[in-house]
């Protein structure tokens, strides 16, 4: 109901909505072995849920109003490559990606399209276990052919990419950001 909720909001401020950044998500750190049912739970319900039933409501939205939209769900490299301690939060981003395709080939013929960004680790707070941690810089950066982090403007620009006319012809996409990590 709160998903819905805010659609109308933002629908009834601005007239429409042709524009959804979908981002956000959660994380949890475990071995596999020592995942609770309530940590998969929690990770699943936000990063794939809430992803999808966002997507949901804009998507109704969009085709209500005969918007020609751009979705674009933020993924991972995670979801391209399994990495230990994170398991679930891998395997949410694998399923956002999936997702992605999905609601793409769906969307197509109500002119909306639907695109994934795939960021590498960037210098935020949610990431900020990993980047303001040398032993994880230690351990990763040597897979980066780039050999650092990114800012957050670095994804900003790939967002209004896949925002703009620029991305016309793009749907179903999942636009790596990863300096180089998923090939590294």
């Amino acid at each position: 109901p709160s998903i819905d909720a805010a659609v109308d909001t933002v629908a009834a401020e601005f007239g429409q909505i042709e524009i959804l950044v979908n981002n956000a998500a959660l994380f949890t750190a475990a071995p596999i072995v020592e995942i609770t049912r309530a940590d998969y739970a929690r990770v699943m319900d936000i990063n794939v849920g809430g992803t999808l039933f966002t997507m949901q409501a804009v998507a109704r939205h969009m085709i209500d109003k005969g918007v020609k939209g751009r979705i674009i769900n933020m993924a991972s490299q995670a979801g391209r490559r399994g990495e230990s301690l994170v398991a679930v939060y891998c395997a949410t981003k694998a399923a956002v990606i999936s997702m992605t395709q999905s609601f793409a080939k769906e969307m197509g013929d109500a002119k909306v399209r639907v695109n994934a960004l795939l960021p590498g680790i960037t210098d935020t707070k949610f990431a900020s276990a990993l980047v303001h941690n040398d032993d994880m810089q230690k351990l990763l950066m040597p897979h980066v052919p780039l050999r650092r982090v990114a800012q957050p403007e670095e994804m900003a620009g790939a967002v209004l990419y896949l925002a703009s006319d620029a991305s016309s012809y793009c749907t179903g996409a999942a636009l790596n950001v990863d300096g180089g990590y998923l090939i590294g």
